[in-house]
């Protein structure tokens, strides 16, 4: 069963992301919010470094960066082993999370007529929930709200040998 909260994420460091590049372009991801509409579409952060570093093999020359909130945000944390399980499709867990929200939030994303991060960020909602069955937890920031997000490259991870 999945359970929902709403709560604050609170100004300061929320996580790390592995990229390919060592600035975030806050102009060119808002810019793909709007090109780009998707149940998962947005700007992941894991809270750990280990979820994080799963990442590097995703790009020829990854670099680690520690990730900030310049700004209290509200977020919806979601949590249930449904979320975990990788055999669930993501199109079927954003409609289990969709089920699952307050009435007053359910009806204000199906009137909005969108994909779940986006309509979430549409209501000024970053998303937390499941990265993995092993307890990995990640933030999803929807793009439209990526100007509340600073970014700090700590690690260079060089180029990778196997890209």
């Amino acid at each position: 069963m999945i359970t929902i909260e709403r709560s604050i994420l609170r100004k300061g460091h929320i996580g790390f992301k592995v990229a390919a590049y060592q600035q975030l372009d806050h102009m060119r991801t808002l810019h793909s919010s709007f090109q780009r509409e998707a149940d998962w579409a947005g700007f992941y952060v894991a809270k750990t470094k280990n979820v994080a570093a799963g990442y590097r093999v995703d790009y020829q020359h990854p670099y680690g960066h520690t990730v900030t909130l310049i700004h209290d945000m509200k977020v919806l944390i979601c949590k249930g082993p449904e979320l975990e399980n990788s055999s669930i499709t993501g199109f079927a867990k954003a409609r289990m999370i969709i089920d699952a929200l307050p009435e007053d939030m359910k009806t204000s994303i199906m009137k909005l007529n969108s994909p779940l991060i986006p309509a979430l960020g549409r209501l000024g909602f970053y998303y937390q929930g499941p990265h993995d069955d092993e307890g990995g937890i990640e933030i999803i920031i929807p793009n439209r709200l990526i100007a509340f997000v600073a970014m700090h490259e700590k690690i260079d991870f060089g180029v990778n040998k196997y890209f």
